[in-house]
């Protein structure tokens, strides 16, 4: 599991994801959320492999 999935399952079961994207559609602007979990998943973490 990359870094962008991880936090994204995170705010999706505790409800941030949800209030993100309704505050977003109100404003009429985009949270640019599926971008940064991109982003995030192209970052490399070597946790395991010391």
């Amino acid at each position: 599991m990359k870094l962008g999935d991880l936090m994204y399952y995170f705010t999706y079961y505790t409800g941030i994801h949800w209030l993100v994207k309704k505050i977003s559609k109100a404003v009429g602007k985009d949270c640019g959320c599926d971008k940064r979990r991109e982003e995030w998943n192209d970052i490399d973490l070597d946790l395991w492999n010391k």
